[in-house]
């Protein structure tokens, strides 16, 4: 048996702008495993995960937020901790984030823990994998790609947003929105519960993806995802060196450089409705064509 634990898959705040990209990819990682006949199932809260005891060949799907919360008990019940003590090699950790600064912040605790029970790592980059390397573990490349579950079923919108960005502000990302705001352009830049979102995404002509950090330049599957498998038109910041390899197999997406995203989110915004459609349209295509979520996930690791 597979058991998926994401907390939030049913409350309010799993459908947050914040925590919508990581609904969707558990969503995506469920269905996925369902479809290819495997026992999986979904555990929403604590108590859920507390009362299945996992048998020896039982594994645990847990994204990395939610196991490193279990050690700050502000987060999470402090009980998640003793449970994960008790596991061996059984959990497969999902990681969404970079791990530059976020590694030297963790309690000492959690390395014990991490050598004890860890069965593999998803991870999106291939900068993140040589933080598991002390811990013997398998670090796979999982990306978030295509699932049909991922596509919304909204009408036509009359596109009256220019530009929308959700997300945590400041920094890099204030000065950009606030430059286009400046030159009379209709900015939204706003987290909001997933209906308003869904809205505003399909009432804007360009969405910018825009590194929070100088560091943490990767590329941004976490929001393209949804925004490609629905004919969003995106502008995705350059990533870092040590990215060149993954933009160039992700070549379809519009990237720019940092000191060139409002000249280029200006020339795009120019053109006709029709002409972006156009191009977001033929984007859209090539995700769903190569980039399924069922092309990642390591099935064989299972067996």
């Amino acid at each position: 048996m597979i058991y998926i634990y994401f907390p939030f898959h049913k409350s309010v705040y799993s459908i947050h702008s914040f925590v919508i990209p990581m609904h969707y990819f558990i969503d995506s990682i469920y269905k996925t495993l369902n479809e290819h006949s495997y026992e999986v199932k979904m555990l929403t809260n604590p108590g859920q995960l507390y009362n299945h005891k996992l048998n020896k060949d039982d594994l645990l799907i847990i994204n990395q937020n939610d196991f490193l919360h279990s050690f700050r008990s502000h987060c999470i019940p402090p009980k998640l901790e003793e449970y994960l003590y008790g596991i061996e090699k059984q959990v497969i950790l999902i990681v969404m984030e970079e791990m530059e600064k976020r590694s030297k912040c963790h309690p000492p605790q959690i390395e014990q823990v991490k050598k004890k029970c860890i069965h593999s790592v998803w991870d999106f980059s291939e900068k993140n994998k040589r933080f598991y390397e002390p811990y013997n573990v398998n670090c796979l490349i999982v990306p978030n790609g295509y699932h049909p579950c991922v596509k919304w079923n909204k009408k036509l919108q009359k596109k009256d947003i220019d530009f929308f960005f959700y997300g945590s502000m400041g920094g890099k990302r204030d000065k950009i929105m606030n430059n286009l705001k400046l030159k009379g352009y209709n900015v939204v830049f706003k987290n909001c519960y997933e209906d308003e979102f869904i809205d505003n995404v399909t009432r804007t002509k360009i969405i910018l993806i825009i590194h929070r950090m100088d560091d943490e330049k990767s590329v941004d599957f976490y929001r393209l995802s949804c925004l490609l498998t629905n004919n969003v038109f995106v502008i995705h910041e350059d990533v870092d060196d040590e990215y060149i390899e993954t933009q160039q197999k992700f070549d379809k997406i519009i990237y720019c450089p940092y000191d060139s995203m409002v000249d280029k989110a200006e020339h795009y915004l120019k053109m006709s409705q029709k002409k972006r459609n156009e191009i977001s349209n033929e984007i859209s295509k090539w995700w769903v064509d190569n980039h399924h979520i069922k092309n990642y996930i390591p099935f064989d690791i299972f067996h």
